[in-house]
C-alpha cells in the first residue's frame, strides 16, 4: 500500500483520486446515487472515485480547450512579466527537473474545474427532477431549493478557485526561473522592434 501512494504523486492523488471519491461522496448526499448505502467496500470507492477523477479531468481539459479559460488568464499574467517568454520558463523548469513548481498548483486548477463540472451537472440534476421529474433524484440534502443554492454557490467558488490557482501557476513558472536566473528565458527581441531602435 506504501509504495503504491509513494508511487502517485500529487497530482494523480489530489487532481483525480481525492476529486473522485469526493464527487461519488456528493452525489450521496445531494441524492444522485445511492453509493454510500451500499456495504462498505472502500477499495471499490476509492477505484470508482479514481476513474471518476479521470472521466471529470478529460472533461476539464476538453472544455479548457473550447472555452481557453487558462490561456486567457496565462496571457493576463504574462502581461506583468513582458521580458519573459512563458513557454520557455515552463521549459526550463521541465530542463532542471522543477515540474513540482507548476504541477502543484495545476493539480488545484484540475480538481477546482472537476468540481465545478461535477456540481453543474448536479445542479441540472436537480433542476430536472424539480421541473419534470420527480423520481430523478432518490432524496434532497436539504430541499429542493437549498439543494440548487448550494450547488450555484460551489460552482462559484470553484470556478474562482480555478481561476486563482491558474494565475498562482503562471506567477509561480515566472518568478522561479526569474529567482533562478535560468538562461534562455526571456523573449527575444523582434527584427522588426531592432529596426525601429
Amino acid at each position: 500500500m506504501g509504495n503504491i501512494i509513494s508511487n502517485m504523486g500529487l497530482y494523480d492523488l489530489f487532481a483525480r483520486g481525492v476529486t473522485g471519491v469526493v464527487v461519488l461522496c456528493a452525489s450521496h448526499v445531494f441524492g444522485i446515487v445511492d453509493i454510500l448505502g451500499k456495504p462498505d467496500y472502500v477499495w471499490v470507492l476509492i477505484l470508482c472515485g479514481y476513474f471518476l477523477g479521470l472521466i471529470l479531468e478529460e472533461l476539464s481539459w476538453i472544455l479548457e480547450k473550447i472555452l481557453h479559460s487558462r490561456e486567457k488568464i496565462e496571457n493576463k499574467v504574462c502581461n506583468d512579466y513582458p521580458e519573459y517568454d512563458y513557454k520557455k520558463c515552463k521549459d526550463a523548469l521541465m530542463i532542471h527537473d522543477k515540474e513540482i513548481v507548476a504541477d502543484e498548483p495545476l493539480a488545484h486548477v484540475v480538481m477546482s474545474r472537476s468540481f465545478e463540472i461535477a456540481f453543474i451537472l448536479f445542479l441540472v440534476f436537480e433542476l430536472l427532477d424539480a421541473v419534470c421529474c420527480n423520481d430523478l433524484i432518490s432524496g434532497s440534502f436539504l430541499c429542493p431549493i437549498a439543494d440548487v443554492v448550494i450547488l450555484a454557490v460551489l460552482i462559484l467558488i470553484f470556478h474562482r478557485r480555478a481561476n486563482h490557482y491558474c494565475e498562482h501557476r503562471a506567477k509561480n513558472i515566472f518568478d522561479y526561473c526569474i529567482a533562478k536566473d535560468y538562461p534562455n528565458t526571456k523573449k527575444t527581441p523582434n527584427k522588426d522592434k531592432k529596426h525601429e531602435t
